[in-house]
């Protein structure tokens, strides 16, 4: 199953940006400008997001099995 296209608000995008930003100055000691910022976050949506969203799903499934046999169980 192909997930689905994670797209994200402007405002959204402009907090990430800023956020990649603040952790290049602060742990890395350098300077990223906006457009690499914004490559990489384009990077990690297109690349990384879908890893992190499989896993959540698959989370989610888990609980709702063991939801369903907790219901199995269960006598009216």
């Amino acid at each position: 199953m192909k997930p689905r296209k994670i797209e994200l608000s402007l405002s959204q995008k402009q907090l990430m940006i800023s956020r990649i930003q603040h952790y290049y100055s602060t742990e890395m000691g350098e300077e990223i400008g906006n457009l690499g910022a914004t490559l990489l976050l384009d990077f990690i949506v297109e690349k990384l997001a879908p890893i992190f969203y499989n896993l959540g799903m698959d989370d989610c499934i888990t609980i709702m099995m063991q939801h369903v046999e907790d219901l199995h169980g269960q006598k009216f």
